[in-house]
């Protein structure tokens, strides 16, 4: 069975940076979140008999963008914990997917997700100027469609209902300011087509990929590629409005061996490329960052019950 991740970032940037971040603990772990085809807990439950619950523990690292749209790379140790209860409540680093409908090939239900946000300190020369975005607390709900054992396609929409922080945003103290931090507020939506190979070497090993694409509406676009009349002047940017639409595409890939029935290692990697009004973005261009967003990482995970 595949198991639903949000991407863009998935793991990687989900956990790691600011926006589905990874997301996305630091995508969101990214994303990532490994894509949707590749949930550790799913493919350690291949090896054996399942129980009510299960719970993964491990841990790794990822390395990845600063922030969404950054050029500059960061290396981050992170933690994994997971909790899979029938394959209907699933809570993770990134947060919690319940598949209140799943026949038929035919997966649905609400999801909460953490946003990390961005800060100035991810990278101080790009992001001067420019404030930091507060992490928020994220509600939607998916819909994913099964029609054969190794293909899946999905939809994930969530609007962010809760910012989770009300400090100051150290960064324009400088500036002789005193704002509180801002929001990433408003509509983001995945869209993904995952495929998973056949288990492989005497079903230890595990491949799967998939392509993705992301879009923001325009109030979350402007949050994070757009530059208020404020920022310009404090950065030196140009003011930027984008509208709402795709901001990028990507693929991503993942293998996870298991060492034993209950031990498992899990390689993932993923690139998404900044498209439209994002790519345009006065952050993004002239070198400022990078519309390639490239994410790579390795985590080894232990398995209880199933």
């Amino acid at each position: 069975m595949f198991h639903h991740r949000p991407v863009l970032t998935g793991l990687a940037l989900g956990l790691g940076l600011s926006v589905l971040a990874l997301p996305s603990f630091a995508a969101d772990l990214a994303e990532p979140v490994p894509s949707q085809s590749s949930d550790m807990s799913a493919d350690l439950d291949a090896a054996g008999p399942q129980s009510d619950w299960t719970v993964t523990v491990g841990g790794g690292g990822l390395y990845a963008p600063a922030f969404l749209g950054s050029g500059k790379m960061k290396a981050t140790p992170l933690p994994y914990v997971a909790v899979n209860w029938r394959d209907t409540v699933l809570l993770d680093p990134k947060g919690l997917t319940v598949n209140a409908l799943n026949s038929y090939g035919l997966r649905a239900g609400p999801v909460l997700r953490y946003s990390l946000g961005r800060d100035t300190k991810d990278d101080r020369k790009a992001l001067n100027g420019l404030g930091d975005l507060a992490p928020t607390l994220d509600a939607g709900g998916f819909i994913a469609y099964q029609p054969l054992p190794w293909l899946e396609a999905a939809v994930e929409l969530r609007r962010s209902v809760m910012k989770l922080s009300d400090s100051r945003d150290k960064s324009l103290n400088r500036f002789g300011l005193n704002q509180k931090i801002k929001a990433a507020e408003g509509w983001t939506g995945d869209f993904t087509v995952g495929v998973k190979a056949p288990p492989l070497l005497g079903h230890r090993l595990m491949l799967g990929a998939e392509a993705k694409a992301t879009w923001f509406d325009e109030s979350y676009m402007r949050a994070v590629f757009g530059v208020t009349s404020a920022q310009a002047g404090r950065s030196g940017l140009k003011a930027y409005r984008p509208s709402g639409g795709i901001a990028s595409i990507g693929l991503a890939a993942d293998a996870t061996y298991l060492i034993t029935d209950k031990t498992a290692v899990t390689l993932i990697g993923s690139y998404d490329r900044l498209i439209g009004d994002a790519a345009k973005s006065p952050i993004i261009a002239n070198g400022r960052g990078s519309k390639d967003q490239f994410s790579v990482g390795a985590f080894v995970t232990y398995r209880f019950g199933g």
